[in-house]
């Protein structure tokens, strides 16, 4: 599960880890279970590498009710799409009913789906 901007980490200045060693540790695991698969959530699969099936994407959770400790109570998806945006490459992708978009902190820091994230269809 990756870390979004929300809350108590959005009002302390969050920044997200840097993709690389992201990606790197989800290699690492997904080699590690063997053959189970890993999922992930937080983050769109266009930014992960495939790894031949063995990462799955959790999409979304617009309908989750989510009770914190302070007691607010607050719709997950809704707090997911304040955070994210899509960029003209989402467009056509296969994976978008499910995702949120990339984190606008992501975006910020020039992060962009990967050309070769099978869910896109690459023009000519």
């Amino acid at each position: 599960m990756a870390p979004v901007p929300l809350g108590l980490a959005a009002r302390a200045g969050f920044r997200h880890s840097a993709l690389g060693p992201l990606r790197r540790a989800v290699e690492r695991a997904a080699k590690a279970v063997g053959g189970s698969r890993l999922v992930v959530h937080n983050l769109p699969p266009c930014v992960l590498p495939r790894l031949d099936g063995r990462v799955g994407f959790a999409g979304t959770k617009p309908y989750m009710e989510m009770l914190f400790a302070h007691g607010a109570q607050a719709n997950f998806g809704r707090l997911l799409e304040r955070t994210a945006a899509f960029v003209p490459a989402c467009d056509e992708c296969t994976e978008r009913v499910a995702c949120a978009g990339l984190g606008k902190h992501l975006l910020r820091a020039g992060v962009r789906p990967a050309r070769s994230f099978a869910g896109l269809r690459v023009s000519e």
